[in-house]
């Protein structure tokens, strides 16, 4: 996919359609662990006349998680900073991954109250229902109510993160859910 993306990237003039594809790309070289070549993706959208506020700021959450996943994560934590300064209340997408990410950071470091913290905010900024729509935002649900609530009060919320990655396809989400599930 990424070699793919790449030659499509070499072939394609539109603006719109490069940023598109610079997208799609770095979050395909996060997957792969090539975070240094993700953050490339992501300043050439920051250096793209035509980029939206949106995909600037989609830019920085890609770079923000590609430096945590790298193991910056000093660089990660500011970069995430920068991020939530430039969010705005129409960002409901932006909103919800920079929610989701910082609270799996901090399960990653065994903050619960951080988590529970960072899933509020989502609900808060995008709505509840909005949120249970996502196979990541409901996993994490999911982890955070394992350490909280037992296992009782997570299951079915991860059953709905498994049902949500099939129909949305998410296979990446997928993976990761189904395996709480067993």
């Amino acid at each position: 996919e990424a070699k793919l993306l790449t030659n499509l990237l070499g072939a394609v003039d539109d603006e719109g359609r490069r940023i598109s594809l610079h997208r799609q790309l770095s979050a395909a070289l996060l997957t792969l662990g090539e975070w240094g070549e993700s953050i490339k993706e992501c300043d050439a959208i920051r250096g793209a006349s035509t980029a939206r506020s949106n995909d600037l700021v989609w830019a920085m959450l890609q770079t923000a998680e590609a430096l945590w996943q790298a193991g910056r994560f000093s660089q990660a934590i500011s970069k995430y900073g920068e991020v939530e300064h430039e969010l705005d209340k129409e960002m409901t997408a932006e909103w919800l991954k920079y929610s989701v990410s910082r609270a799996r950071q901090a399960g990653q470091q065994g903050n619960m109250t951080d988590v529970g913290g960072y899933l509020t905010l989502a609900e808060r900024k995008i709505g509840r229902e909005s949120c249970e729509e996502d196979p990541l935002y409901l996993h994490t649900l999911s982890g955070f109510l394992l350490q909280s609530s037992g296992y009782a009060s997570a299951k079915p919320v991860i059953e709905r993160a498994i049902r949500r990655a099939r129909e949305k396809r998410s296979w990446n989400s997928f993976v990761m859910i189904s395996g709480r599930a067993s």
